[in-house]
């Protein structure tokens, strides 16, 4: 069995993570990430046995990250709706620094698998998206609901619907907007604030008159 040196993993992953953002997922070579972590392709490939391997092995890591802080703010006293808009804006900017890395690695891999071995890991990737993001999101959301009764409805819903239709708004930004991180983050938490904290006065006024009838929308 080769052996294998002390903190060299993390050194890997934290350069090819780097060189990720720099040059995109595409671009990058075992080669280039060997030099960048400062070892041998050889000691690299002792870890690592592909640039996919690799890859969701960082994805993997990062997601542990994000959910051990989903895990404390779960455990503190802090407002849930003020952890809720905090992690949520993390992971605006985390999508945002990532952006077109996931588009990169799934149309590269897709051309190595059959399509449905491409479709399994999608889904398995989507799978461990939900249990260590979109599970916990779901747990802030019912904090929430004790402050904010009218939102329980949309929390009986099945599958997580609630706390996935919020994840995937900030999905939807980053996609649709790339490279505008301030006028996303400005919309998010003021759709959050919107919804979740309406204003009395907000709350008080009239709907918009439906045209031709006199009457408000109710």
């Amino acid at each position: 069995m080769p052996k294998k040196i002390p903190d060299l993993e993390a050194k890997i992953l934290e350069a090819a993570h780097q060189l990720f953002l720099k040059n995109g997922y595409l671009a990058v070579s075992m080669k280039q990430v060997a030099l960048e972590a400062g070892t041998s392709v050889g000691n690299l490939y002792n870890y690592f046995r592909t640039k996919k391997d690799l890859f969701l092995a960082g994805r993997k890591l990062g997601l542990q990250s994000f959910q051990k802080e989903l895990l404390e703010s779960l455990r503190s006293d802090a407002d849930p709706f003020e952890v809720l808009r905090r992690l949520l804006t993390n992971l605006l900017e985390t999508f945002d620094k990532l952006a077109g890395l996931w588009e990169d690695f799934m149309a590269e891999v897709s051309t190595s698998l059959s399509r449905e071995n491409a479709i399994a890991l999608h889904r398995e990737l989507q799978n461990d998206s939900r249990r260590m993001v979109v599970d916990h999101v779901d747990g802030i959301l019912r904090r929430v609901a004790q402050q904010v009764p009218r939102i329980q409805v949309l929390l009986d819903f099945p599958e997580y619907r609630f706390a996935s239709s919020l994840v995937s708004l900030v999905k939807f930004l980053v996609r649709t907007y790339p490279g505008e991180l301030e006028e996303n983050r400005r919309y998010l938490e003021a759709t959050l604030e919107t919804f979740f904290r309406p204003s009395e006065t907000f709350a008080s006024q009239p709907g918009p008159a439906v045209a031709g009838t006199g009457k408000e929308h109710v």
